[in-house]
């Protein structure tokens, strides 16, 4: 059956099979890449509250005083210490890409990076 059904394909059939698999090989890398940005800092509030703005072009770390320190590293950051119960946010690890965020609850706090020029914009978050 199979040499019956390849003898049946005229060019145009295998010029749209291939274009299918390269169409798909394509939208499938895209969706896989994830938007790393160079960010310019990261914003942390607390109960809402902005209290900082932390410039992710330099390497530091900084205490929030309310029991969390963060490290900066390449245009990334992390929870390094917490005072919370379950670690969530150290487990969270580096964040440095468009979606991600550290959230911890028992010391009310989120941290996500912003671009200086976006500074203007309405949204606040983009849920998938």
């Amino acid at each position: 059956m199979p040499k019956k059904f390849l003898k049946r394909l005229t060019k145009a059939d295998i010029g749209l099979v291939i274009t299918l698999v390269l169409l798909t090989i394509g939208s499938s890398v895209s969706f896989l890449k994830k938007n790393t940005n160079n960010f310019d800092y990261a914003e942390c509030r607390i109960d809402g509250k902005l209290v900082k703005k932390i410039d992710l072009h330099k390497n530091c770390e900084v205490n929030l005083n309310n029991g969390m320190i963060l490290e900066v590293n390449d245009n990334r950051i992390r929870v390094i210490k917490s005072d919370c119960k379950k670690q969530i946010c150290i487990k969270q690890g580096w964040i440095k890409t468009t979606n991600d965020i550290i959230v911890c609850v028992p010391n009310r706090t989120i941290i996500y990076l912003k671009n200086s020029k976006n500074k203007n914009s309405d949204l606040d978050y983009i849920s998938k």
